[in-house]
């Protein structure tokens, strides 16, 4: 069966993470695998997918079995020694993000800011309380919201919307597992989008070239 435009241009953002497509007969049916290799030791792991599976589905699977994807996929057994060397380095704050971060700052972990937040201005309390309003209720974020979200859709920091919103519509009242998953949702979400921001780069050059032929 022919390839769709969409497959093929999940294929080729898959391959920018070391992670490809082939296809298996099971019991005379072909099945779709995608393997992903490891860019330190050349180990590789191949899992099953529906062949039209989103690419956030694709990196999350692997993610979940220990992988680390990225342009530089490692592979379980290459990824924890990094893991690891990065909390020997720092035992002290290790111990700090046990201990004193707050629940309703778990989301945005992956990108905690070095310094203090600076003090929004009125017109961005304004925006950031109206923006609220629309999407954040009884201490939850409606619809998969995040502070991530709402900061991306102003152009402002993530931290300045937790900021204003801690003051003016109070914490997060949310299950830390599930703050847990939609940080993980939103950590792969960013990856595809700079796989698709890389892709349509490439093929705005192509245009850019047989247009000027």
């Amino acid at each position: 069966m022919a390839r769709t435009g969409t497959q093929v241009r999940i294929d080729r953002l898959l391959e920018r993470v070391g992670i490809t497509r082939f296809v298996r007969m099971v019991d005379a049916k072909p099945i779709t695998y995608r393997r992903a290799t490891c860019t330190a030791s050349g180990a590789h792991e191949d899992l099953r997918f529906p062949s039209d599976a989103a690419p956030e589905m694709v990196i999350k699977a692997f993610e979940q079995k220990g992988w680390e994807i990225s342009q530089r996929t490692k592979c379980p057994a290459c990824a924890k020694p990094k893991r690891a060397s990065r909390a020997e380095s720092h035992p002290e704050q290790n111990v700090v993000t046990l201990r004193q971060e707050p629940e309703n700052m778990k989301q945005n972990t992956a990108q905690k800011p070095a310094e203090a937040v600076r003090e929004p201005t009125l017109d961005e309390a304004a925006a950031i309380v109206k923006k609220l309003d629309e999407c954040f209720e009884d201490g939850r974020y409606l619809d998969g919201g995040s502070d991530r979200k709402v900061g991306e859709t102003l152009g402002l920091p993530w931290a300045l919307v937790a900021k204003v919103r801690e003051k003016f519509r109070g914490p997060i009242k949310e299950d830390p597992a599930v703050v847990s998953l939609r940080a993980d949702i939103d950590r792969v979400e960013a990856t595809v989008k700079e796989l698709l921001k890389e892709e349509m780069k490439g093929l705005r050059e192509r245009l850019a070239k047989l247009e000027a032929a």
